[in-house]
C-alpha cells in the first residue's frame, strides 16, 4: 500500500484566504476518507510502477487534473457534463486558477497543482528533457519552496532523488485538495 502523506499536512492558511481556513475533519466521515484514500491508492500504485521519468510527470500530472476536476465538480453538480468541462480550451491551467478564486482550501495545494503542471509542460515540450534531474534548477526550487509550505518535513527531502521529492509534492496535493 503507497503512504499517502506519512507526516501531517499544514491544512491551516490565514482567514479570509479560504472558506475553509482550518481543517474540518468532522464533516467527512472516516468511512468517507477511506473511500476517497483507496481510490487514489489504485492510482498511486500504477504511478509508481512507471520507470519513465516523462511518462511518471505526465500520469502525475493526470492525478491532479482528476483532482481538480473533483473539486469542481462538488462545487458545481454538473461540471463534468458541461460544455465548459468539455471544451479544449478549458486547460489545466485555467481549471486550477478557477479552482483556486473559489477559495474554498488554502491557496498552497493550487500552488503544488501548478508546479506538477509546469513540471509536465517541461517534460511534454522539450525533448532534451528526459529524466527529473534534467529539470532547471528554478523548477527544482519550485518543488522544493512548495513541499516546504506544505510541511516541516521537506527539509528532510532536499537531499532525496528528485523524482522522490517529485513524488511527494503530487501526493501532498492531491491529500491536501
Amino acid at each position: 500500500m503507497v503512504n499517502i502523506h506519512p507526516e501531517p499536512l499544514d491544512f491551516d492558511c490565514e482567514k479570509g484566504e479560504a472558506v475553509f481556513y482550518k481543517p474540518i475533519y468532522e464533516i467527512i466521515t472516516k468511512l468517507e476518507f477511506s473511500k476517497i484514500i483507496d481510490e487514489h491508492q489504485s492510482y498511486l500504485k500504477r504511478l509508481a510502477l512507471l520507470n519513465d521519468d516523462r511518462l511518471y510527470a505526465l500520469v502525475a500530472n493526470l492525478l491532479v487534473e482528476n483532482i481538480i476536476d473533483n473539486y469542481l465538480a462538488e462545487i458545481m453538480p454538473k461540471y463534468k457534463k458541461s460544455e465548459l468541462a468539455k471544451k479544449n480550451d478549458f486547460t489545466f491551467s485555467l481549471k486550477i486558477d478557477v479552482a483556486k478564486e473559489l477559495r474554498f482550501c488554502p491557496q498552497k495545494f493550487f500552488d503544488g497543482a501548478k508546479v506538477t503542471n509546469q513540471i509536465r509542460n517541461d517534460f511534454a515540450h522539450n525533448l532534451e528533457i528526459t529524466k527529473f534531474d534534467d529539470l532547471k534548477k528554478e523548477r527544482i526550487n519550485k518543488i522544493y519552496n512548495v513541499l516546504n509550505s506544505y510541511q516541516t518535513r521537506s527539509c528532510l527531502l532536499r537531499n532525496r532523488p528528485l523524482r522522490e521529492r517529485f513524488s511527494s509534492l503530487v501526493i501532498d496535493t492531491i491529500v491536501g485538495l
